[in-house]
């Protein structure tokens, strides 16, 4: 029985590891969608002051070239 509760006691610990490092990601996707609202809320306040080229490179106004 002892040895029955141990093998319990890893697989807990195992999943409570598995639990922190899905947390974790999940921070990390969250804080990426975020970043992404921000940087769709800054564009579009800008309008058409903004050119966007197929390498994701922003142009914010004219720079007279």
């Amino acid at each position: 029985m002892n040895a029955y509760n141990i093998t319990l006691q890893q697989k807990e610990q195992n999943l409570a590891s598995e639990i922190a490092q899905k947390k974790n990601a999940v921070e990390d996707l969250q804080a990426e969608v975020h970043s992404m609202q921000d940087k769709g809320r800054v564009l579009s306040m800008l309008g058409e002051q903004v050119q966007d080229n197929s390498g994701n490179i922003y142009v914010i106004g004219d720079s007279g070239q």
